[in-house]
């Protein structure tokens, strides 16, 4: 294997060449692709090493006079790709080949870049993944009681859950409740979010389950992206009378009646949230872990304001 690892700007990457690299790698993410980076970060480049033999994007944004590297919006896991991944030592090699101009670094890696020991700065964070393979009778006996009996009072409150072509009720139910309690979410991610869910859509890659009341309110839903036979839990809003009610334990039971043994998985997108966590488990997810890498490069002054 040639052992070279080049920095390669947006315009110089062959995405040919990128895109049938990450179809060989077991451990791809929708999130790496060119077309979806390009719409989450305009600004990328990336380490290539060889023939496109591993490679890593490399998402970044300027602020002030520094350029600094950071993990996009709907974006969850980038991090190395490689079809023959041998560990941390290839990883370290990457990491360290980050070009210098780049003085803050803060990225999440992929699930597969967990091996062996990194020399930077790491810190876990939980996903959750659920093999949808099997039929949704075999999976849904690994719902947990307590998950099987919010879908039973969801189905006794009259509520229907059906496909929906717009998203801008789910963000608006979100806005009014989660959103508001999470005081830094910033609003331009819904503006993105509707641009991928408008394009995904139009390719055949996304879609979203809406969870309405007997007289027809909309109380919450969810959007998943679908590629490669892996389904994304990108987003979900839900009101507190569909909190009450279960709606969201229906809408995921809904989504994998209609896609089990067609898909592969159920990518949970996280997390960290023991609430979260509990629900997506609730389903019988497996727990999965990547890793955030920080690399502190900036003046000491600035150094010191960032920590």
């Amino acid at each position: 294997m040639n052992q070279v690892i080049r920095y390669l700007e947006r315009k110089e990457i062959d995405d040919t060449r990128w895109n049938k690299t990450l179809d060989d790698c077991p451990n791809r993410t929708i999130y790496s692709y060119s077309w979806y980076l390009d719409i989450v970060a305009p600004n990328w480049g990336a380490l290539v090493m060889g023939d496109y033999s591993a490679i890593m994007p490399l998402p970044f944004k300027r602020k002030y006079t520094f350029e600094y590297l950071f993990t996009p919006p709907y974006c969850q896991q980038l991090g190395l790709f490689c079809p023959n991944f041998d560990g941390h030592h290839l990883l370290n090699m990457f990491l360290d080949a980050i070009p210098r101009r780049f003085k803050y670094i803060d990225i999440n890696l992929n699930s597969s870049n967990n091996e062996g020991e990194i020399v930077y700065a790491s810190f876990e964070n939980k996903n959750l993944v659920l093999s949808i393979k099997d039929n949704y009778q075999l999976i849904a006996e690994g719902f947990s009681t307590n998950h099987q009996r919010n879908i039973r009072k969801a189905v006794d409150s009259g509520l229907v859950v059906s496909e929906i072509n717009e998203i801008d009720g789910l963000i608006s139910i979100f806005e009014k409740g989660r959103g508001r309690r999470l005081r830094s979410y910033p609003d331009k991610s819904h503006e993105l979010l509707r641009c991928l869910y408008s394009k995904l859509r139009s390719q055949g890659m996304a879609l979203a389950y809406g969870a309405c009341s007997n007289s027809g309110v909309l109380l919450g839903g969810a959007v998943f992206f679908i590629y490669k036979k892996t389904a994304y839990f990108i987003f979900s809003g839900v009101s507190d009378e569909g909190r009450k009610s279960s709606c969201m334990h229906l809408v995921v039971s809904h989504f994998l009646n209609a896609h089990a043994g067609k898909l592969d998985f159920l990518d949970f997108e996280g997390s960290n949230n023991p609430d979260l966590a509990r629900f997506y488990a609730g389903f019988g997810a497996d727990e999965s872990l990547y890793l955030r890498i920080v690399i502190n490069r900036l003046p000491t002054v600035f150094r010191w304001l960032k920590s």
